[in-house]
């Protein structure tokens, strides 16, 4: 299995969070770790029942 890390700007709602989500929902099976890192220091509203590690940076 792989890891995969994904470097966002932000994850509110709206914006590529919807694309980040619908691609994780559909294939998170496939990594063994997932990390995201989301460079607006916030998490936004993440509510996935996806396993990951969200590290935001302000």
């Amino acid at each position: 299995m792989k890891n995969v890390a994904f470097f966002v700007t932000g994850l509110d709602s709206g914006g590529i969070e919807n694309y980040l989500l619908r691609f994780l929902t559909l294939k998170s099976q496939d990594f063994n770790e997932i990390t995201v890192f989301c460079k607006g220091g916030k998490g936004g509203n993440w509510k996935a029942s996806i396993m990951l590690y969200l590290i935001c940076i302000s």
